[in-house]
């Protein structure tokens, strides 16, 4: 699912319509400027509703950002598979590992779409592991 948006001249406006259309996949070039965004991201989606701040977040409610999550997290694998300078980039980033594990555990209790989101964010934890390991010379920071 994905929130579509309408250009007109230099605003975008946002549209609540969601489409079920395939989400583009990144070019097999694409460079990630801006990687601070990338926790930014991770950490709003992983925020509880502000009503839901007194007690426990409900698997409903969770179940809502999944289709999300589950794009932002395989447009992220794509982007790291592609580049090892995406993959150099996102591991020079401070805390990368905590969002990282937080986004792999958020979603384990959501039944079998819930592992699925789990299962991108552990193969994108073993593929920026597997980098440091073969590609950097300080290893895992």
């Amino acid at each position: 699912a994905v929130v579509s948006t309408q250009s007109t001249g230099t605003l975008a406006h946002m549209s609540r319509q969601v489409s079920t259309d395939k989400f583009f996949d990144p070019d097999p070039d694409a460079k990630i400027k801006y990687p601070q965004l990338l926790e930014v991201i991770a950490v709003l989606l992983l925020k509880r509703r502000p009503e839901e701040e007194e007690e426990e977040e409900s698997i409903e409610s969770k179940m809502a950002y999944l289709p999300i999550v589950k794009q932002y997290l395989t447009t992220l694998l794509l982007l790291l598979q592609r580049s090892r300078e995406n993959r150099r980039v996102l591991i020079s980033q401070n805390g990368w590992q905590r969002w990282m594990v937080g986004l792999m555990l958020h979603w384990t209790d959501c039944g079998s779409e819930g592992q699925h989101v789990s299962d991108i964010a552990y193969s994108l934890f073993q593929t920026l592991l597997h980098h440091a390991l073969q590609w950097e010379q300080d290893g895992w920071l």
